[in-house]
């Protein structure tokens, strides 16, 4: 007699043929037919099919009450059918182990720490698989992933990365994503002043360096364009709206606008190369017979700054309406003022020249 098949529980309802296995392999133990003696009162059970390893239909309805049991299969051996079940398995079985790739695993030499796999059809090798790649393997997401892989040696790293800021001779060089500074004097940075700045890149031939200059609270941004440096080129701030302007070239490179004083008056430098100049209190009286009129001397005002050229514009502003004005450039850092009147005017009157022209 076989061993009864005993694995799991069945569930019968009163009047139905249909048995339903919780934790049962029916068709994997290779049951084709036998007869289910329920651990209940009530019928035993007939096998009529097997449908799947939790499914099986009896040749008759269960008589008991509805519910769950403990059961035993008893094959039925009698026949040829459980014989044959078990020949057509045990023939499956087999030409599924006849593969290649079941041929090639089974050619390996199993060893410790060692992971086998395909290196292509029907071949197979094995390779390192450490306790640490386990545990990484093992890992249920990413934070577990990291616990496992622990932190990053800074020799792993390029130094930008885990230091302050790099030091560098020629801004050249700074071509990767990171922190840099140079000494007074490197190279082809903006100007040779203490210098700070980052660099972002994109691929290996574009980037964009922006730098700052601690000397004079400047900063300085170009480019990089398939391997190639543009010209550097100065950012405003707040800070550079009133600073002493300058220029190279024509182009600007101090603050945008500058002013200043002397013993001469105001100036008013801008970026654009507009400068204006006003002076202090220049007093005249008219009284000097020039022709049929009367006119003040004609009067030198030093100029506070210097212009270009002596192509400027120069008016003088008195505080009477009985009289009118003249001024007139005589160098780049001189013009000459007087007063003009009908008649002979000896009080004197008080009156600021402005002086409109280029600085460069």
């Amino acid at each position: 007699m076989t061993t009864p098949y005993t694995t799991g529980t069945i569930t019968l309802t009163n009047g139905s043929a249909v048995v339903t296995g919780v934790g049962t392999a029916w068709q994997t133990a290779l049951i084709a037919g036998g007869t289910i003696f329920v651990d209940a009162s009530g019928n035993s059970l007939p096998i009529l099919s097997v449908d799947s390893n939790i499914a099986i239909t009896a040749a008759v309805k269960w008589r008991g009450a509805t519910g769950t049991y403990s059961y035993a299969i008893v094959r039925d051996t009698a026949y040829g059918e459980q014989t044959v079940a078990n020949a057509q398995a045990l023939a499956t079985y087999l030409q599924r182990l006849d593969n290649a790739s079941l041929s090639a695993i089974a050619s390996l030499v199993p060893a410790a720490d060692r992971l086998p796999y395909f290196t292509g059809a029907g071949a197979s090798a094995l390779t390192i698989f450490t306790a640490f790649a386990r545990q990484l393997v093992g890992a249920t997401n990413g934070s577990g992933a990291y616990n496992v892989l622990g932190e990053i040696p800074n020799n792993q790293l390029p130094q930008r990365l885990w230091t302050g800021a790099q030091t560098i001779t020629d801004w050249d060089t700074a071509i990767d994503s990171g922190f840099y500074n140079s000494a007074s004097g490197s190279a082809n940075g903006p100007n040779t002043a203490f210098l700070c700045g980052v660099v972002f890149t994109r691929g290996n031939t574009h980037a964009v360096q922006i730098v700052a200059d601690f000397t004079n609270k400047w900063i300085f941004v170009r480019t990089r364009a398939s391997g190639v440096f543009s010209a550097w080129r100065k950012l405003w701030t707040g800070y550079d709206v009133l600073q002493a302007v300058s220029q190279d070239a024509g182009v600007p490179t101090g603050g945008l606008m500058d002013r200043g004083s002397n013993a001469n008056g105001w100036y008013f430098r801008y970026a654009n190369g507009i400068m204006i100049c006003i002076s202090n209190n220049i007093p005249l009286a008219c009284d000097t017979a020039a022709g049929p009129i009367f006119a003040s001397p004609d009067t030198p005002w030093n100029l506070p700054g210097a212009f270009i050229d002596a192509n400027f514009s120069v008016n003088l502003s008195i505080k009477t309406g009985q009289r009118w004005t003249s001024g007139r450039p005589t160098s780049t850092v001189q013009a000459y003022v007087r007063h003009w009147a009908h008649l002979t005017q000896s009080t004197v009157v008080d009156g600021y020249a402005m002086a409109i022209g280029r600085w460069f």
